[in-house]
């Protein structure tokens, strides 16, 4: 199972799990440069792994998130297998600082 954790007010709070067998979750990413990239992470069983996509388009409806990339350009930021983790900062869409997330596979 993967756990996604925010670093919020001095602690690591749960953000969200994903399970084997479950679609991939996403978050958007906007760097300080304009450019915009799309964060996804799942849980493949054996291991879990982020990634990033440069290229494609998404749309938010209500709580989902569609996804194209027809190209399947990604670049892989973490493979986790038990006990591992991968820190990383994300810029949401209109957010003006950048978060802190924690991605445990457990």
């Amino acid at each position: 199972m993967l756990v996604v954790e925010r670093f919020k007010n001095g602690a690591w709070e749960e953000a969200g799990r994903r399970l084997a067998g479950e679609g991939p979750g996403s978050m958007s990413d906007n760097g300080d440069d304009g450019s915009r990239h799309l964060v996804l992470f799942e849980c493949k069983g054996e291991y879990s792994r982020v990634y990033r996509l440069a290229i494609g388009l998404d749309q938010q409806i209500g709580g989902n998130r569609l996804i194209s990339n027809p190209d399947d350009i990604s670049q892989e930021l973490a493979r986790l297998r038990v006990g591992e983790e991968f820190t990383i900062s994300i810029r949401h869409d209109g957010a003006p600082n950048a978060r802190t997330y924690r991605f445990r596979e457990i």
